[in-house]
């Protein structure tokens, strides 16, 4: 199943459910912890001769403020309108910015987009 297009207001709709664990930065921003093996048998022989068994993604403050408002109930509509209340300026700019970042995170498998009412 490819991207939805962004235009279509069922993509507005859709829930993003996080796949990544992330925890707490500095200055109120947050770090995705990215698994370095996502296959379980790699994982199983591989991990355990690292150091660090997982990339670490510093999102910066717009990125941190989204991902906080991930958290699988909130649908892309109204992480969109949370967003513009918090920082304020221009919808359309906002609505864009929001939306291309939760496309990106999707594709590099950080989160999956729900359709509403699904678990």
């Amino acid at each position: 199943m490819g991207t939805p297009n962004p235009n279509n207001c069922d993509f507005l709709d859709r829930v993003p459910v996080r796949l990544v664990e992330s925890e707490p930065g500095s200055d109120d921003k947050v770090v995705l912890r990215i698994p370095k093996f996502r296959q379980r048998h790699a994982a199983k022989w591989l991990l355990p001769l690292l150091a660090r068994p997982a990339i670490r993604v510093h999102l910066d403050s717009n990125g941190s403020a989204v991902w906080k408002l991930i958290d699988g109930t909130n649908s892309i509509e109204e992480i969109c309108g949370r967003i513009l209340d918090e920082f304020g300026g221009d919808e359309a700019d906002w609505a864009d910015r929001v939306i291309r970042f939760v496309q990106r995170l999707e594709k590099e498998h950080f989160i999956e987009l729900k359709s509403p009412g699904k678990s």
